[in-house]
């Protein structure tokens, strides 16, 4: 059980004992109020009686907390307003931020895809320069073996040649 604090306090002229588990400071604040609001009453009607001052002053307290309930309410309507405003906000950037994500995504295998495609082409073209690589090289031997041919089919030519010029002399 919590600790009862025993606290004596001046309302209106009178003295009372208030025991509450609040502090000293705190429950002396609600004295002070209450005393207040009882002044407040009696300097507007000196006439009236100390039970009367009494009661209009809880109804005058009663009042001061049930338009701070109020405006508390208020509050916290606005704020729970606010609230799912936000809410659903946070959920609408929250599907733009995923639908970005996905179409990133699809992107992203998008350019996976090219990236393969491209990866293949680079492959075929490698294999393609190898190849015109390769038949250049056959054609630079063949070229070679045609100029050795030639140079016999000459050689041969001439022999033939010389062969009949000695003939026909």
């Amino acid at each position: 059980m919590a600790n009862r604090n025993k606290t004596e306090v001046y309302i209106y002229g009178s003295k009372y004992t208030v025991l509450g588990s609040e502090s000293e400071e705190y429950i002396h604040k609600l004295a002070l109020y209450v005393d207040k609001k009882m002044r407040e009453f009696s300097e507007v009607n000196s006439a009236l009686s100390s039970g009367m001052i009494s009661v209009l002053a809880a109804i005058n307290i009663a009042d001061d907390y049930f338009k701070t309930l109020d405006k508390l309410e208020n509050i916290t309507n606005n704020q729970q307003a606010k609230t799912e405003l936000m809410d659903k906000e946070y959920k609408q950037k929250i599907e733009e931020l995923n639908l970005q994500i996905q179409k990133l995504k699809s992107d992203s295998d998008s350019m996976e895809e090219l990236t393969q495609k491209l990866k293949k082409l680079e492959d075929e073209n490698t294999a393609k320069e190898q190849s015109i690589i390769e038949l250049s090289s056959k054609y630079e031997q063949l070229k070679s073996e045609y100029k050795q041919m030639e140079e016999l089919y000459q050689e041969e030519y001439n022999q033939i040649k010389n062969k009949y010029e000695k003939t026909s002399l």
